[in-house]
Parts: C-alpha cells; structure tokens; sequence
C-alpha cells in the first residue's frame, strides 16, 4: 500500500526535525571542543559513531537521555530540550 501525501510530509518533516538537531548538537559540542568520541565517552555510549549518527539526523536522542547529553555538553538540560523539540521556536 502507498503512503498517503500526509505520511510522506510528516516523514520529511521528522526527518527535517532530526538533522535540525543534530547541527545543533554538533554545534554544541564544537563549542564545548569536545570530539564526537570525548563525548560518546563521557555519555558512556559504546560507539562514538552513534555521536556521528545523532549529529547527522540519522537517529535522535531518546527522551530520557535529553539531560545527560545537555550536562555532557555543559548546557542548560531545559534550554537544551526546548531547542531539540521545538527548534522553529527556539533557534
């Protein structure tokens, strides 16, 4: 069965919303001078590659992982989810 107009949007809006976020969050950890591996490592993710991956839009940061992330990245954890949820708003 074909998607319907409405899924294909709402998928490339997601998809939209994901790599948003990761230039953001790669912009963060720039910022810190942190290497996509310092970070993997103080988040205590088993491949840095998951860093490349979040950064690039392929994946996202689970929810409950929001705040670890902003503390590792030594930003505010509430600023931090405002602008990955709500970028249109927030950037």
């Amino acid at each position: 069965m074909a998607d319907s107009k409405y899924h294909i949007e709402m998928r490339e809006r997601l998809k939209s919303a994901r790599v948003g976020a990761g230039a953001y969050i790669k912009a963060v950890r720039l910022q810190a001078k942190l290497s996509q591996r310092e970070l993997a490592e103080t988040l205590g993710l088993p491949l840095y590659s998951l860093v490349d991956m979040v950064e690039k839009g392929v994946t996202y940061i689970k929810p409950e992982a929001l705040a670890a992330w902003a503390e590792a990245l030594g930003v505010d954890p509430q600023e931090f989810e405002r602008k990955l949820l709500w970028p249109e708003v927030f950037h």
